[in-house]
């Protein structure tokens, strides 16, 4: 309930408004809202569709299902001549942490290979483990196995930008996504995308793990969404 609480803070104040303006605009009371801000409540069924019908907000982001985030990401760029991969991210260890966690709850029922940059030191090492050939020594020819059998529903690649790879992991990630059948999702820091934005911007569907309203770019500094209000001063 705290992410919850935490979103519509965060939703008031990017609309630069006061608690009673947000909860008038929704016919709702201040009350109720300063309630759902601390967290002492739990937003009704009906003011979640009041949200949404005001201001567009999906209420499986507003209640952190990253999963709804991640199909919507992947049908956006199926739609497209070219095939993408989700980028989730955070700024610190701790939230990519948590972003794995949450992920690995979409993922439970579904085939999945994870790997984590931090241990693969070669290019041949990579495939071999993504692959599950062995005695290959030719890196392309796992690239060939999997684009014709590929046993994955998702590949998840995490933390590369740690890796002794992270040079050759932005050509990797896009010829992923375009020839292999698995869906890609990496998990990162967001300076690692930015420092290869003229490669992936295209390829790359950008997910903030703490931003559910599906912005590509992190809030703006100055809508802190623990900020009390200032009518309540």
């Amino acid at each position: 309930m705290e992410y919850t609480a935490n979103q519509i803070a965060y939703l008031r104040s990017s609309l630069d408004i006061s608690q009673e303006e947000f909860a008038k605009s929704v016919g709702y009371s201040r009350s109720y809202v300063k309630d759902l801000e601390s967290g002492r409540v739990k937003p009704s069924r009906a003011f979640l569709e009041a949200l949404r019908a005001k201001y567009g907000i999906s209420i499986d982001a507003l209640l952190n299902n990253l999963g709804s985030q991640i199909v919507a990401g992947l049908n956006a760029h199926f739609l497209t001549s070219d095939r993408g991969f989700i980028y989730l991210y955070d700024f610190t260890d701790s939230g990519l942490d948590a972003a794995e966690q949450k992920l690995l709850e979409f993922l439970d029922g579904k085939k999945f290979k994870i790997i984590d940059g931090r241990k693969v030191k070669s290019r041949l090492a990579f495939f071999s483990e993504l692959s599950g050939m062995e005695g290959h020594h030719d890196f392309h020819k796992h690239f060939e196995h999997l684009r014709s059998t590929s046993d994955y529903d998702f590949i998840v690649l995490k933390r590369f930008s740690e890796s002794p790879m992270k040079n050759l992991m932005w050509g990797i990630y896009r010829d992923i996504a375009r020839y292999v059948p698995s869906s890609l999702i990496v998990i990162d820091k967001p300076s690692y995308l930015e420092k290869n934005i003229n490669n992936l911007y295209y390829s790359a569907f950008p997910i903030h793990f703490k931003d559910s309203f599906g912005f590509t770019h992190p809030p703006r500094d100055n809508c802190d969404p623990t900020m009390e209000d200032a009518t309540d001063k």
